[in-house]
């Protein structure tokens, strides 16, 4: 093992895999083009830190940062049209 070295890390290697596969999915079931890769990175990183997790306790890491549960009650398929929400 090299010190310092992405592929040092595997916890962190997996994470970044498991994200990558997620949003190529997203975008291929979807049909959109692959100029919205980060806006599917963006969703794949809200669901996965909205989900609870054991290594947190059963809480979410959204949770562990802004100190409330997330709202899932707005969230949708990704590509499908969606209600504008304002954020507050």
């Amino acid at each position: 093992m090299v010190p310092y070295h992405p592929a040092s890390n595997g916890i962190t290697e997996c994470t970044i895999r498991v994200l990558t596969s997620s949003v190529r999915t997203m975008l291929t079931d979807s049909g959109l083009p692959k100029s919205l890769w980060a806006e599917a990175f963006n969703t794949v990183t809200y669901v996965r830190n909205s989900m609870l997790t054991r290594v947190l306790d059963g809480r979410t890491p959204y949770d562990m940062v802004y100190g409330v549960k997330p709202n899932l009650a707005d969230l949708c398929a990704f590509s499908t049209p969606c209600a504008i929400v304002e954020l507050v």
